[in-house]
């Protein structure tokens, strides 16, 4: 399983392939969602294996969705 810092840095990464990149508050917020999440390895390996880009509006979506996922399984 993977560590929030370590989705962190994968998510930071994938930030700066994009100059509207996600910040470094939503990439550490997105990846402590992501690290309670329990299909955190997918969700963490996408980025780190398609090259993909994280916009800022991007980022909101996702922790839109995981607080969301939250919500619903409490």
């Amino acid at each position: 399983m993977a560590t929030q810092k370590e989705i962190a840095q994968a998510l930071d990464t994938a930030a700066g392939r994009n100059s509207y990149g996600a910040t470094s508050k939503q990439c550490w917020f997105l990846a402590g969602l992501i690290a309670r999440s329990p299909s955190a390895d997918a969700d963490y390996s996408d980025w780190l294996l398609n090259g993909l880009a994280l916009t800022k509006a991007e980022a909101s979506r996702l922790i839109e969705f995981y607080l969301g996922s939250e919500k619903k399984a409490a």
